[in-house]
């Protein structure tokens, strides 16, 4: 694939792009739920804790595992934090390189398309984040069916289900929908052209991966019943209404999704045009790569409006360009210099918008050039531009705060767990005490509250680790406070003090 010096120099290109855009943006400025998500819980997995038995995890566990790695060889800090989510961008900057350039599009334009995908797709968020981990590597699958049903090789099929397993435990929409999708384009290509050569490597490949899951459940003493419903059950009861109330033709949607919808536009013009031109291109091969993207766009934009996050998937306009200009004839200049016209105007505006701006990360508003050094508060964020949205003072206020709080744990010698969403704290005292929680989102999202069906169960599980470790006090860190969990304990079972003006320590008594 790489087999010449214009290729490994594209190579190059990529990987520096996708690497240098991830580190740069993603140290300027947190906002600590989402920019510490994994942090801490990394290096607890590192030090031997295991979500599912250990911690409630209803999304990421891949997250965790390839972080702790990443840590142990490289150390714990944010630069090795970063290295993590750079590391998939570069990944799937080159996937898109080689899906494009396979597809028939000149290395220049593929190399164009290929930057702009970079710059649009982990940039925005920089940390590893498990919505970005599971709609690329979900992407990556489908360049993989692509590949598999163009050249008719084996090893694309076998790498099918291992793509899908990274990204259906990053996160399991819309890992699950893009699984569903290839499954079903599957089935209709077997069928029409009575090709199932795919059938021994998925089912291979799939058998492994499930008694993979069973010999790492039985090894680490994880109830089945703990992992399916953390997993499976619970998280289908998150967006129920979301999805009841989701209107999926409607302006405001339309809207935010505009270039893309107009891209999809073009996909479908060019796709219309080629039926009417050649009745039998609909049973073509390519015809089912139309197919598999069109259904994957509108799959990415209904998993967009059921989030709660900021709009993440606007790398999809320099690859729907890139895609639809790969099934241009040669002649077609006016479309490719519309096409080329829509990706740029899209990649500066939404550069500007979420990687310089940080909208992602609710930073819009804020000035970015007033930021302290990460290494003020703990030497493991150098390298990181501390300024957060959330905090109403200065930053340098906020960095004295959170250095007296990390000395206050030090030097607290008793059995305690953190609730904060600066989830870094833990990592910078060396202690390895974590919460039975990865996240406290107090929406419900993380966790099931008193009106969800699974809360006696989560009730429970949680009350049960803190008494497994003999927890003795919960130190809760603003802007969280007790009410974050006081529905899992008992009433009056626990006494608060205030530090400073961010930490609140509660010792517990006769809780259990």
């Amino acid at each position: 694939m790489f087999k010449d010096i214009k290729s490994i120099f594209n190579l190059v290109i990529i990987i520096i792009t996708a690497v240098f855009s991830n580190f740069y943006f993603g140290s300027i400025g947190v906002y600590p739920i989402d920019s510490f998500a994994f942090f801490d819980s990394a290096y607890a997995v590192m030090n031997g804790t295991i979500p599912f038995k250990d911690y409630w995890v209803m999304n990421g566990a891949i997250l965790d595992f390839f972080q702790a790695i990443i840590f142990y060889v490289f150390g714990v800090n944010w630069q090795a934090y970063l290295l993590h989510s750079s590391i998939v961008n570069a990944i799937f900057g080159i996937t898109s390189f080689l899906l494009l350039k396979n597809l028939g599009l000149n290395q220049p334009f593929s190399l164009f398309y290929a930057i702009c995908i970079s710059l649009l797709s982990y940039p925005i968020v920089g940390v590893p984040f498990p919505d970005h981990h599971s709609i690329l590597f979900s992407y990556i699958g489908v360049y993989a069916l692509i590949f598999s049903i163009k050249y008719e090789k084996k090893r694309y099929w076998f790498l099918l289900p291992i793509i899908f397993f990274i990204a259906f435990f990053s996160k399991q929409a819309p890992a699950g929908y893009f699984i569903i999708l290839l499954t079903v384009v599957t089935l209709l290509y077997s069928v029409i052209n009575k090709k199932y050569n795919w059938v021994m490597p998925i089912a291979t490949m799939s058998l492994i991966l499930f008694f993979f899951i069973i010999f790492f459940l039985i090894t680490n003493n994880i109830k089945i019943e703990d992992f399916f419903i953390q997993y499976f059950l619970f998280p289908t009861t998150i967006g129920e209404d979301r999805f009841t109330k989701i209107n999926f033709f409607s302006f405001d949607l339309i809207l935010k999704h505009k270039l893309i919808f107009l891209c999809l536009l073009i996909l479908l013009y060019i796709y219309i045009h080629k039926i009417n031109n050649n009745k039998k291109y609909f049973f073509q091969k390519e015809s089912f790569f139309v197919i598999l993207f069109i259904c994957s766009i509108l799959i990415a934009i209904f998993h967009q409006s059921l989030t709660k996050n900021q709009i993440f998937i606007y790398f999809l306009i320099p690859l729907l360009c890139g895609f639809c200009q790969s099934l241009l004839d040669k002649d077609k200049n006016f479309f490719t210099i519309f096409l080329l016209a829509i990706t740029l105007f899209g990649t500066v505006k939404y550069h500007f918008k979420f990687n310089i701006d940080r909208k992602f990360m609710e930073l819009e508003n804020v000035d970015l050039t007033i930021f302290e050094k990460g290494e003020d508060i703990n030497n493991i964020l150098k390298g990181l531009k501390w300024t957060n949205g959330e905090f109403t003072g200065d930053p340098k206020e906020e960095v004295q705060y959170l250095k007296s709080t990390i000395q206050h744990l030090k030097n607290d010698r008793r059995k305690f767990i953190i609730i904060t969403n600066y989830q870094f704290i833990l990592s910078s005292i060396n202690k390895n005490s974590f919460s039975p929680n990865r996240w406290y989102t107090v929406d419900g999202v993380s966790y099931p509250l008193k009106n969800n069906k699974y809360h006696v169960y989560y009730k429970k599980f949680y009350n049960q680790k803190l008494k497994e470790k003999k927890i003795e006090v919960i130190y809760t860190i603003l802007p969280l406070t007790i009410e974050t969990i006081d529905f899992v304990l008992k009433k009056d079972c626990f006494s608060s003090l205030k530090i400073n003006p961010i930490l609140f320590e509660h010792r517990l008594k006769n809780c259990f």
